[in-house]
């Protein structure tokens, strides 16, 4: 390790070349061997070979790609992928260090490379994260990445239904409507949360203009005014909730009535499994109102969602 900390003096990051893509093809099967979604994506020999054979030419197609050299070796490198359409955002699609040059910067340094190299070009710049690799979630962070993305809760046990009056009700929308109700309520999280800056980000970034087929939608109504916004996507064996609720309406009994709503109307549907999932941030009112109400339910560790102003 004495030899890999004097001889970062010689760091350089650069733009990879053709040649250079064998070289990250193997560094990235070693460096993501424990992630779920790489093992997933290479679960087979066949698969493992064709990765080997075509993913230095699909890297070369699909991504701008930097490297990391020290003494004229490959010890780290990250792949940007850019919208096809629009000029708001790129991608760090991939990053990684050889083990044994981890904690000496070399992350940093790519990062900051990459971020300079598209700032002229882009507005923000995204990235996805494994919920429980922290030493990754303490880096972007640093360096300024802003969490905006869904937290999901697998519900493991629902509660026998108590008759109490309730005055929620859940009115099914579509097109321009459903559009406008998940905006206008996503938006009021977001600066509840991260203010202004958060806002922008959010609006810019995420939002998008178009609806996944398939999904039932609601709007969220109480007392004649509409306090919330429901997606229901329902797979085999699964109900996908995705709900948010004002944030003027958390910690209230307005919440707990929201929640028996949508858990009874999800119970019509007869699936075996419920996953619940809402706005980063809102999780720890949601999570507290579960374990109140009697329902057991565990959280599920999964990709984040991060992303950057560049520029600032």
């Amino acid at each position: 390790m004495g030899n890999a900390e004097s001889s970062l003096r010689s760091l350089k990051i650069e733009k990879a070349s053709i040649f250079d893509m064998n070289t990250i093809v193997k560094m990235a099967s070693v460096c993501h061997r424990e992630d779920p979604i790489f093992r997933r994506m290479l679960s087979n020999p066949a698969k493992i070979s064709l990765y080997r054979i075509f993913g230095p030419f699909y890297i070369r197609l699909k991504f701008e790609s930097f490297k990391a050299v020290v003494s004229s070796k490959i010890v780290g490198y990250m792949l940007l992928k850019h919208q096809v359409h629009g000029r708001f955002s790129t991608t760090i699609w991939d990053v990684a260090v050889d083990p044994d040059f981890r904690g000496k910067g070399i992350g940093t340094s790519l990062m900051k490379t990459a971020e300079k190299n598209v700032e002229k070009r882009y507005q923000y710049i995204t990235l996805a994260v494994m919920e429980d690799n922290t030493t990754a979630l303490k880096l972007y962070q640093k360096l300024g990445y802003t969490n905006l993305s869904e937290t999901c809760f697998a519900i493991t046990k629902i509660p026998p239904k108590v008759k109490v009056e309730n005055t929620v009700e859940l009115e099914p929308i579509s097109g321009k409507e459903a559009l406008s109700c998940r905006s206008k309520h996503s938006l009021a999280v977001v600066e509840a949360l991260s203010g202004s800056y958060g806002r922008e980000i959010y609006q810019s970034v995420y939002l998008s203009n178009r609806l996944e087929r398939g999904i039932d939608r609601f709007r969220i109504v109480t007392s004649g005014k509409e306090i919330g916004y429901v997606s229901l996507k329902l797979k085999k064996g699964l109900a996908s909730v995705f709900f948010i609720l004002h944030p003027d309406f958390w910690h209230t009994n307005s919440e707990v009535e929201v929640i028996e709503t949508i858990m009874g109307h999800v119970a019509k549907k007869r699936k075996d499994r419920t996953e619940l999932c809402v706005m980063q941030g809102y999780e720890r009112s949601l999570e507290s109102t579960l374990t109140e109400m009697g329902y057991m339910s565990e959280r599920i560790i999964g990709r984040i969602g991060l992303v950057k102003k560049l520029g600032t």
